[in-house]
């Protein structure tokens, strides 16, 4: 991320037609790992310029807006094994 990205605040990102992943997760409020699950998920449609991987603000704000959507329903639910104390 260079100086100009760190700087940048989501009405910045909302004035342009086409954003990063970095960008992207930012607008959405999510972290950019959530973001690549969304994308290879085919959840919001991407373009492909170069190596780069962009996406339309248009639909990052139509994807936040839709009640549908759910992010993460394929996460399973990990539960945490239980503290067994030691007593000596």
């Amino acid at each position: 991320m260079n100086k100009n990205e760190e700087t940048k605040t989501t009405a910045d990102i909302r004035a342009q037609i086409l954003c990063s992943i970095e960008d992207a997760a930012r607008l959405l409020g999510i972290g950019r790992s959530l973001m690549y699950e969304i994308r290879d998920a085919g959840k919001i449609p991407e373009k492909r310029i170069k190596e780069r991987t962009l996406f339309r603000v248009k639909d990052l704000e139509k994807f936040a807006d839709d009640p549908n959507h759910f992010i993460g329903e394929h996460r399973e639910v990990k539960r945490a094994k239980p503290i067994r104390s030691k007593v000596a």
